[in-house]
């Protein structure tokens, strides 16, 4: 995926020359299945970014949520921020719905990315979970995939059941955690200070 994000990197700047009239046909479709590949490394920023240039180019909200390719990625990443997983899931799920079959490679990584974020939540809202339950709420097939999902993320699995607290870190890794706390809050202290300088001198 590497590739094709060095290939769109290189080629959006020829979009970009307004001497060109006549537009590819091509482009909304690379640059939506560039916005997914943002959507699978959960660069939303850069997600936001890439929309708002379209709107730079004269094309309204509106009209991007209208365009058969671009509206994909679009309608994803509300449902993922709205955390409606559910519904990428069963967009996914239906291939034929899509454009165009180069949507498909997306599929794994879309779900995948998905998964961690469903994971990160489960392990601030639950201590404990039945597997056949964590294995329905990660969209997975099987109990030997949600096995090894939970050894991914070092969980504990005994009766049938999922643990998700995390073995107590010892003291010199606590020390660690505190030192990096301590040294983030030095930064953020010295920009602020640096900050307050620059704005005086202007």
């Amino acid at each position: 995926m590497q590739e094709f994000s060095n290939y769109i990197v290189q080629l959006k700047p020829f979009y970009d020359l307004e001497h060109i009239k006549t537009e590819s046909s091509q482009k909304n479709k690379l640059l939506s299945l560039y916005l997914l590949l943002l959507l699978t490394q959960g660069d939303l920023a850069m997600f936001h970014i890439e929309l708002e240039n379209f709107q730079n180019h004269k094309m309204s909200v509106d009209e991007l949520e209208k365009d058969e390719f671009l509206s994909i990625p679009i309608k994803f990443e509300k449902w993922i921020i709205d955390g409606d997983f559910n519904k990428v899931y069963e967009t996914l799920s239906s291939k034929h719905k899509f454009p165009c079959k180069e949507f498909n490679l997306f599929e794994d990584q879309l779900l995948n990315s998905i998964r961690l974020n469903i994971a990160n939540d489960l392990e601030k809202v639950y201590e404990q979970l039945p597997i056949e339950n964590l294995k329905l709420l990660l969209f997975l097939k099987e109990i030997a995939e949600t096995q090894e999902f939970i050894e991914s993320f070092d969980w504990k699995l005994s009766n049938g059941v999922v643990d998700f607290r995390k073995k107590e870190k010892s003291i010199g890794e606590q020390v660690n955690i505190i030192d990096e706390i301590n040294d983030e809050k030095a930064i953020i202290k010295n920009s602020f200070v640096y900050a307050t300088e620059m704005e005086s001198i202007i």
